[in-house]
């Protein structure tokens, strides 16, 4: 049996074949390295920012009800998770403003509809002190 080897144009072609393979193929495996990680953080990045998102979405719900605490709960988990989430801070000191104003009317009105107290005035922080 005789045996024939591939000489000329078809051998170099075959050879350089071979090799666009190879290299295609670590490419796409260094490319699936490098991609992989940053695919995954992009993935958890979307995943706080759709949480922030709900954090928000439910203060100001809580917040156009007047449930003050709740609000504030949540308002709190925004800023634990973006500190610099500017809209969530000024939300926040705005529904602990109006949170203590409540207090401070709700205080008083009770001190008013008790006749056996007197109402002092004096403040312990911002509320009134029934006495």
């Amino acid at each position: 049996m005789q045996r024939k080897s591939v000489v000329g144009t078809r051998s170099s072609l075959l050879w350089l074949l071979i090799v666009l393979v190879v290299v295609i193929l670590i490419s796409a495996t260094i490319g699936v390295l490098v991609m992989l990680p940053q695919m995954q953080a992009t993935r958890t990045e979307q995943a706080r920012l759709a949480e922030i998102e709900r954090h928000y979405q439910a203060g100001v719900a809580f917040q156009k009800i007047g449930d003050w605490t709740a609000a504030e709960g949540e308002y709190r988990q925004i800023i634990s998770l973006d500190a610099n989430y500017k809209d969530a801070q000024a939300r926040l000191s705005d529904v602990r403003v109006r949170a203590k104003e409540i207090a401070c009317m709700v205080t008083a009105s009770a001190c008013r509809r008790s006749p056996d107290r007197r109402c002092t005035g004096r403040r312990s922080g911002d509320r009134l002190q029934a006495t």
